[in-house]
């Protein structure tokens, strides 16, 4: 074997043993090259490799192998038997360093075999490559396309249906490895930030509804209970990677991802993603804080907690950052909560005796409280920027229920220590911040200078005047603690209304008498004609006076009015973290026809027990269940496959009958809707549109048309805030789909019973 082929061989086995998969790769990549020029010996490389401890070099191998197939006429069984026992083998783990090549592979092994009698064979071996690569059921890959081209190509559907068969709903682009050749850039912050490869899992966020019933108080947001499974475990999954890291590469990880999240905060550029990136980082810190002992040094800890005070700082006073602000202060807290949260896990080591020398003299203990002085330290001073989280979504740690539990432990120190107040010391913070303007005051004073020696005041001695400042902090905490607590509820149409009532109410109040009262001392007064005209003509200049105020007035209340209709709503935006915010306050329900199949003894329940709800129904669906209920000649299916079913369609018909005499026997609350959104006698189904559409199709436009006149829709800053009385009741997965697509409230029957029962209980 040649020299340059055992060095390749040396190389791939020394590093796999070591698992230096990124690395590898970007050799590998230079070494394709020389792999081409000993094409006819790879196959000795190949039997000293081995494929699944060895699966990236035998990766590359394999792709120069078929690269050059087609120039050589090699044997094609060779190379089938040599990608199925290598897709068979092969470790998925190590080959997701190299996706792309690893898709190469695939499609240049599919376009070798498409033409060939027997191309049926590699269906199997291909879904199982698409099985080797894919993190979860629902992602596509390009391998799908490879699938699709042999089943057409042999007229076997099979296997295709089964991976092609997924609810385009639930396909998640999140764990999808497209466009990434190695690990370290799937986890890069700058390629998870940008906004080309935002997935699924982040984007719905963008939409948000809640539900609220009719007595406004009741609500619910509405959410995926799947999303929120498939979300704890992709935590779950991504915890378990960094706890597999060494401490020196979580660490560079943390430190590459914190800064790309502090430039994100001050700049306020890309602040799309930063909610994700927080979540990230911090569960990156939870994992080196699990570490014992802590991998962080106390000047790097320090340096962090100067660089969020700093950015704090930069944000505080610009009115234009607000939004900004709020989001650099409650990633500083949660940071801060995190470290509070190890706190209390070391102090609960020592609750024996939480005066243990041990305690007192514990590296990591003082390292985290060194943080936790110096931030406190500046948030008691600047009280003015104290706000609370805005949704439940931003709070990956309660920082304030840490702190209530940790300033327990501090008062049992200081009263079992019997010490009130301990000497002043120079803190070892305090002289490594000296100059940091932030916290000048508090570090620029006589005791405090550079020149002292640190080595004269250890960690034991510095340890009761640094849990005393810290203690200090709770008095600014119980003063100000309504600020940091979260809003439990949220906005609603009687609160916006409410404030516009209550100016236009006091119009009627304010109108001036127009008429003018002559009061008459004694005798009475002869009044020559030339006053009576002038106090006429006065009367009348007093009186169109008192009718332009009283109309300077009123258009004065409606402005007033518009600007508080502006500002509640822009109070509202605030607190929406979403492109698309949905108040649903159901009342006209339009199901589809599977819903009337499926479901009629339902509709029938609620319509009869909640009088609130109004069925709108297409005259789509109408003539749909007309043609249903005609059921079908038996004679047709006689000598058909389909005759086993026959019960099914005469089930099917059955329900159709009911349903349409249920829509004709309703009154008040069933009603039938056009395509163009007006109400029509339900007899008159016959009139429905013969466009050139399908039905889906016109009973999407019927929902669309209906939903204009039942909802009313305000964009403030790219943000659509829309309040709605109209739910579109389907399990049509297109439907659905098309329909959200168009802001529209979707719900399965089953998903809007399960609230109403909740809203009655």
């Amino acid at each position: 074997m040649a020299s340059a082929l055992e060095n390749y061989v040396n190389n791939v086995r020394t590093k796999s043993s070591e698992g230096n998969f990124r690395i590898m790769v970007e050799q590998l990549n230079e070494s394709v090259d020389i792999l081409s020029r000993y094409w006819d010996l790879l196959d000795n490389v190949l039997e000293t490799l081995d494929f699944q401890q060895h699966s990236l070099g035998v990766l590359y191998v394999l792709l120069v192998k078929f690269n050059g197939a087609a120039n050589v006429n090699a044997d094609l069984p060779q190379l089938f038997t040599l990608y199925k026992e290598f897709i068979s083998q092969c470790n998925g783990e190590q080959v997701r360093y190299a996706t792309y090549t690893y898709y190469d592979l695939c499609h240049m092994f599919t376009s070798l075999i498409v033409d060939h009698p027997h191309c049926i064979q590699g269906i199997k071996v291909v879904a199982q490559a698409i099985e080797k690569i894919r993190l979860c059921d629902s992602q596509q890959t390009s391998i799908h396309s490879d699938l699709c081209q042999l089943s057409l190509k042999a007229k076997c559907f099979k296997t295709a249906l089964s991976f092609l068969d997924v609810d385009i709903t639930t396909i998640s682009t999140a764990s999808e490895i497209r466009g990434q050749s190695s690990a370290e850039l799937k986890n890069s912050p700058l390629h998870q930030g940008s906004p080309r490869n935002n997935n699924s899992r982040n984007s719905k966020s963008l939409r948000k509804e809640v539900w609220i019933h009719v007595d406004g108080v009741r609500r619910l947001h509405h959410s995926s209970e799947t999303d929120n499974i498939k979300n704890k475990s992709a935590a779950l999954i991504e915890e378990k990677k960094l706890k597999e890291l060494s401490s020196e590469e979580l660490l560079r990880r943390f430190t590459s991802l914190y800064l790309y999240v502090i430039g994100k905060l001050y700049t306020g550029i890309g602040m799309e993603s930063i909610v994700e990136q927080q979540r990230k980082l911090l569960a990156e810190l939870n994992v080196l804080l699990s570490r014992s002992p802590f991998p962080m040094k106390r000047s790097r800890l320090l340096k962090i907690v100067a660089l969020n005070i700093f950015l704090l700082e930069h944000n505080m006073h610009k009115e234009s950052r607000r939004e900004i602000r709020y989001y650099a202060f409650n990633f500083c807290n949660q940071f801060l909560g995190l470290l509070l949260q190890k706190c209390n896990q070391l102090y609960e080591t020592f609750k024996v005796d939480i005066l243990d020398s041990e305690m007192l003299c514990h590296a990591d203990l003082n390292t985290l409280l060194q943080y936790i002085n110096v931030y406190m330290d500046w948030l008691a001073r600047h009280v003015d920027i104290w706000e609370s989280v805005r949704s439940e979504e931003h709070i990956i740690i309660d920082c304030w229920t840490e702190w209530e539990c940790f300033y327990q432990f501090l008062r049992r120190m200081i009263d079992k220590s019997a010490i009130n107040k301990s000497p002043r010391r120079v803190l070892e913070e305090e002289v490594y911040l000296l100059g940091f303007t932030p916290i000048a005051s508090t570090t620029n004073n006589g005791s405090v200078q550079k020149h002292i020696d640190m080595h004269t005041s250890n960690d034991r001695e510095q340890f009761f005047p640094r849990i005393l400042k810290i203690y200090a902090f709770h008095k600014q905490y119980e003063k100000n603690q309504t600020k940091l607590q979260m809003r439990n509820d949220t906005f609603t149409l009687e609160e916006l209304n409410g404030a516009m009532e209550k100016a236009l109410c006091t119009l009627d109040s304010d109108e001036d008498d127009n008429s003018e009262n002559i009061v008459v001392n004694g005798e009475s007064v002869d009044l020559t004609l030339k006053e009576m005209n002038t106090t006429k003509t006065d009367r009348i200049e007093d009186a169109q006076i008192s009718q332009l105020s009283k109309r300077k007035k009123e258009l004065e209340a409606r402005s007033n009015v518009k600007k508080m209709y502006n500002a509640k709503l822009e109070e509202i935006l605030k607190f929406v973290d979403t492109t698309v915010y949905i108040e649903v306050r159901p009342k006209y329900l339009m199901p589809d026809t599977n819903c009337f199949i499926d479901c009629l003894d339902d509709f029938q329940k609620l319509i009869n027990k909640y009088k609130r709800y109004i069925l709108v129904i297409p005259l789509t669906v109408v003539k749909e269940l007309d043609g249903l209920s005609k059921g079908v000649k038996v004679e047709s299916y006689q000598n058909s496959l389909q005759f086993q079913r026959i019960h099914h369609y005469d089930d099917v018909s059955t329900c159709a009958k009911r349903s349409l005499d249920f829509i004709r026997s309703a009154k008040n609350n069933v009603k039938c809707a056009t395509s163009k959104g007006s109400f029509i006698n339900a007899s008159l189904f016959a009139l429905c549109e013969e466009e050139n559409v399908s039905n889906d199709d016109k009973i999407l436009a019927t929902a669309v048309a209906l939903s204009k006149t039942m909802s009313t829709e305000t964009n403030k800053d790219g943000k659509y805030f829309i309040q709605t009385e109209f739910v579109m009741i389907t399990t049509d997965r297109n439907l659905r789909v098309k329909a959200l697509a168009r802001n529209l409230t979707v719900s399965e029957m089953g998903e809007f019973l399960k609230w109403v029962k909740d809203c009655h209980t």
